[in-house]
């Protein structure tokens, strides 16, 4: 009681609640009854607040979404940055990877084009089309523009290094394709398909990032399961190999699909599409953030 009240004369009001709640507690357990605060304090049960209506989804199967191998890889970096992007659709600033990378999926694209009309691709004729597509609008400087340029014709000298000794025929370049996963359609880009000697069929996928993926990667990547699937939907039979060409290095790596690696595939991908469709856009925490076009609109 005392320190109830020396905590009213020094303005200690929470504290002196306190002390008064405990006094009260106390003679009510001397009474035999139980002690309750709210009732003590006068203070009203609160009523029960009214559910809020749960948004309508912002896509919804069977509304016409497609998704693609990048939007899953993408969602799965970050749900949130995924809506902004796949879904809202707010532009960002162009990159220069991205010129880079545009350009010489362009190029070797032409150039294959000319293998599968009976041409021989050349240097001379790569560099033709480099000045044909190349644009330095991504480029705040002239040095950075010169250095990516450099690095592409490199690209190309390991491109067309591997063409001439490669046995297998292109059928397909720049190949496009829907396709249905788990009842969603799925579109995409197959760089190119070629046709083995053995009479089956590769898939070849061109990459400008410096660091190569390791085979386990491989097997459980998105995209590459992908391109297996379509390749099975458009031949009957699953290609003999999926394979990633980096450019910078000119090294290749193999991922050999079978109905195994398809099946887990298919059974990872399932509750990512599910939650993309349910609406879970909550933002992913990682080193990425720091690079992000999005960041003012989260605040991470």
């Amino acid at each position: 009681m005392k320190e109830a009240v020396a905590a009213i004369a020094d303005k200690r009001y929470r504290s002196a609640v306190g002390k008064i709640l405990a006094l009260e507690c106390v003679r009510s357990l001397d009474e035999g009854k139980e002690f309750d605060n709210r009732e003590f304090l006068n203070i009203p049960f609160e009523k029960p607040a009214v559910p809020r209506r749960k948004p309508e989804p912002l896509i919804k199967p069977g509304d016409g979404t497609r998704l693609s191998a990048s939007a899953l890889k993408l969602y799965d970096d970050c749900p949130l940055r995924f809506k902004f992007e796949k879904i809202l659709r707010i532009p960002t600033e162009p990159r220069t990877y991205f010129s880079l990378g545009t350009t010489a999926h362009l190029i070797i694209e032409h150039l294959t084009k000319m293998k599968m009309g009976g041409e021989t691709p050349s240097m001379e004729k790569a560099e033709d089309l480099l000045e044909r597509f190349w644009s330095p609008d991504a480029y705040s400087s002239q040095k950075h523009e010169r250095e990516d340029r450099t690095r592409l014709i490199a690209h190309l000298n390991n491109y067309l290094e591997w063409e001439m000794n490669n046995p297998n025929i292109p059928v397909e370049t720049e190949m496009e394709f829907e396709i249905r996963v788990l009842g969603t359609p799925f579109t995409g880009y197959i760089d190119r398909l070629e046709r083995t000697e053995s009479g089956g069929y590769a898939v070849v996928d061109y990459k400008t990032s410096k660091t190569p993926m390791s085979k386990n990667d491989a097997k459980e990547d998105i995209q590459l399961n992908l391109y297996a699937l379509c390749v099975k939907e458009k031949t009957g039979s699953l290609p003999e190999k999926v394979s990633l060409f980096y450019l910078d290095k000119g090294k290749m790596v193999d991922y050999i699909p079978d109905y195994e690696s398809i099946s887990a595939f298919l059974e990872n991908a399932e509750p990512v599409i599910d939650r993309i469709f349910a609406g879970d856009f909550e933002p992913k925490e990682s080193r990425n953030c720091l690079y992000c076009d999005y960041r003012i609109l989260c605040g991470k």
